[in-house]
C-alpha cells in the first residue's frame, strides 16, 4: 500500500483590489468637471458630510451596503442645491445652507 503524499496548503497571492474603471474627464478654461461612470445606476441610500478638524469628507451610502468616501483638504466651504434637469436653465427645487470646515 502506498503512502498519501502530504499536501502542503498553497498559499494563495493576495487578490488585486478592484479598481474602478476610468474616470470621464472633460477640461473647460479655469476648470474641469470628472464624472465616475461606474456609479451610474446606483440605489442611492444616504449622504453623510462630515466635517472635523483634521478630517473632512461625505460618504455615499448605497442601498447594496456599498459607500463611496470623497475626502476633501481642509478649507472649504460646500454649497448644495437641487436642481430639475429637465427644464431649461435648471431651475433651482431646493437649496441647502452652506457648510464651512472647522478650523
Amino acid at each position: 500500500m502506498k503512502k498519501a503524499a502530504s499536501r502542503k496548503p498553497q498559499s494563495s497571492p493576495e487578490k488585486p483590489r478592484k479598481l474602478l474603471g476610468p474616470l470621464k474627464e472633460r477640461k473647460f478654461p479655469g476648470r474641469r468637471i470628472v464624472e465616475v461612470p461606474d456609479l451610474k445606476g446606483r440605489r442611492l441610500e444616504k449622504v453623510v458630510i462630515y466635517t472635523s478638524g483634521e478630517h473632512h469628507s461625505i460618504v455615499i451610502e448605497f442601498q447594496d451596503q456599498t459607500a463611496v468616501i470623497v475626502e476633501i483638504v481642509p478649507g472649504f466651504t460646500l454649497r448644495a442645491v437641487q436642481k430639475d434637469r429637465q427644464l431649461d436653465g435648471l431651475k433651482i427645487l431646493r437649496r441647502w445652507p452652506a457648510i464651512f470646515s472647522e478650523r
